[in-house]
């Protein structure tokens, strides 16, 4: 049991922005938009119950 964090709003430039500052984003799920993370953490849920 855990909890694995979800970013949102992350668009394409902001990712590449981060890469280019050297973030390390490993391990950490990110969607473009809230809607897409909710669903993306819907799917998790129902598929690890």
């Amino acid at each position: 049991m855990g909890v694995q964090m979800v970013v949102t709003g992350i668009s394409p430039a902001i990712a590449q922005t981060l890469v280019t500052l050297g973030v390390n984003l490993h391990g950490i799920i990110t969607r473009g938009t809230l809607p897409h993370g909710i669903a993306y953490a819907s799917e998790r849920q129902r598929t690890t119950k």
